[in-house]
């Protein structure tokens, strides 16, 4: 077991890229600070580009590099605040190769025909997009996803949807497993609050904090979920040694939380995405740190855009306005389990700094609340 990330950086040695000041100025025309059309100078307002690219991400990176392997080892797939399990659905049909796995379908399975429309696509519009495109002529692959949920409501959805379709009945080694729980820093075996009212089901912005003010738990149905550390939760429910090709959290404002309880699951895992928020334990934390630890655990970083990558770790990557707290997404990418994965994000980088066609995303309209930007498309 490894006790802390500086006893494990001495044992991995670290690819490190470093940004020159000719890279760091492509970085800051591509991630200006100031999207807001309106800040103030103490930056209570101020957002970065970071808040606008990258608030739904398009991995096109992962697709790609699925595509190219034709590995036949069991794949392995972790999402922490899976809600709807869209893109649980869509890691699951990817990493099994299996065109059973469908959006579509599971939707028909969570949802009613009264569900609205806004529910059904989610924040991101997931349940719009395309299904993950599979290779043709290949084999499927054993695969195991894992869906930790801990909104009450929302589980009994996707564990009715699963048994509706018999995912969660393992057939040729392939199954969705729905995890009634909540993942944060530590075990705590007494429990915590978690909203559970019906019409919470599905609800994006629901964490552990939500039923943290005692007057709100009877109008949020609030309900008493068990909560394990990452690691904790995979010693008792994953596979003990295999690889964990995907892992993905979106805890509203607790990732770096749950990373930070997850050493030894980050250890054994070939790629990552998080969310960066300026809720939850996020507000007093800093990206910085987190890019620093995870460069210590063998993982380069960078911010998510639509089929874009902008590099974080390395030697002056790391711009100052990046601390801006603000709906956002990092992908990470571990370059001693998934080397041909790296060099793609790495490629994929170096072809969005080196655009000549590049323009900034959207228009944005204002802010809201803490450094929140919003574009349209």
């Amino acid at each position: 077991m490894i006790s802390d990330p500086v006893t494990y950086e001495a044992k991995i040695p670290r690819e490190r890229r470093s940004c020159s000041p000719k890279l760091q100025a492509a970085l800051m025309t591509q991630m200006p600070p100031s999207r807001c059309p309106l800040y103030d100078l103490d930056r209570r307002f101020w957002c970065g580009s970071h808040c606008v690219e990258t608030a739904c991400p398009v991995a096109s990176w992962l697709e790609e590099y699925y595509q190219s392997i034709e590995s036949t080892s069991p794949f392995l797939g972790v999402s922490v605040g899976c809600n709807k399990a869209m893109d649980a659905v869509d890691t699951l049909r990817m990493g099994s190769r299996n065109p059973e796995f469908i959006k579509e379908k599971w939707l028909n399975a969570m949802f009613d025909e009264s569900t609205s429309i806004e529910q059904k696509r989610g924040a991101c519009n997931q349940g719009l997009e395309p299904p993950i495109t599979l290779k043709e002529n290949v084999p499927q692959r054993p695969a195991i996803m894992h869906c930790i949920e801990p909104v009450p409501s929302t589980v009994a959805r996707l564990e009715s949807a699963a048994a509706s379709l018999g995912w969660d009945t393992e057939s040729y080694g392939q199954k969705l497993v729905i995890s009634p729980f909540a993942i944060g820093k530590d075990t705590d075996e007494s429990g915590m609050y978690f909203p559970s009212a019906v019409e919470n089901e599905g609800v994006e912005t629901l964490s552990l904090e939500s039923c943290s003010n005692p007057t709100n738990r009877e109008s949020l149905g609030c309900q008493h979920v068990s909560v394990y550390s990452l690691d904790a939760y995979s010693d008792k429910y994953l596979p003990k040694e295999q690889v964990i090709n995907v892992l993905n959290i979106d805890v509203e404002g607790f990732d770096f939380d749950v990373m930070q309880g997850g050493l030894r699951v980050l250890q054994r895992s070939e790629y990552l995405e998080f969310e960066y928020h300026m809720v939850g334990s996020w507000r007093k934390q800093s990206l910085r740190d987190a890019i620093d630890m995870l460069d210590s655990q063998g993982f380069t970083c960078y911010w998510a855009g639509r089929e874009k990558l902008w590099r974080i770790t390395g030697e002056g990557c790391f711009l100052d306005h990046y601390e801006h707290k603000c709906w956002s997404n990092v992908a990470c990418v571990s370059r001693e389990l998934a080397p041909q994965l790296s060099e793609m994000m790495e490629r994929i980088f170096t072809e969005t700094i080196q655009s000549r066609s590049f323009v900034l995303h959207s228009k944005v309209k204002g802010c809201t609340g803490w450094n929140q930007c919003i574009s349209t498309n």
